[in-house]
């Protein structure tokens, strides 16, 4: 059983397939993104929360799409938070 995904897969940039189904995998890193030439990701049958189960069965695109937008939003929050505490230091 795989309980993370494997550290270092952002590496590995020629994967075009990841079978990680059937395992204890509760999240996918936004590393994935980094594998351009990913052409398939099966997560299935683990027990997602990030990215919710319906997002990790949707398609490739989708699932890089809904990643890279949360990771802009995590930016976005902590780009805020120093700011409104840099100003607050003023």
């Amino acid at each position: 059983m795989i309980y993370k995904f494997p550290a270092g897969l952002d590496a590995c940039t020629q994967l075009h397939r990841i079978d990680l189904s059937h395992n204890k995998l509760t999240e996918i890193p936004y590393e994935v993104v980094k594998l351009e030439r990913l052409q398939t990701l099966d997560v299935s049958y683990n027990i997602m929360i990030f990215p919710p189960p319906e997002i990790c069965s949707a398609s490739l695109d989708v699932l890089i799409a809904y990643i890279k937008n949360e990771q802009l939003k995590v930016s976005l929050i902590i780009n805020h938070s120093i700011n409104y505490a840099a100003s607050e230091n003023h």
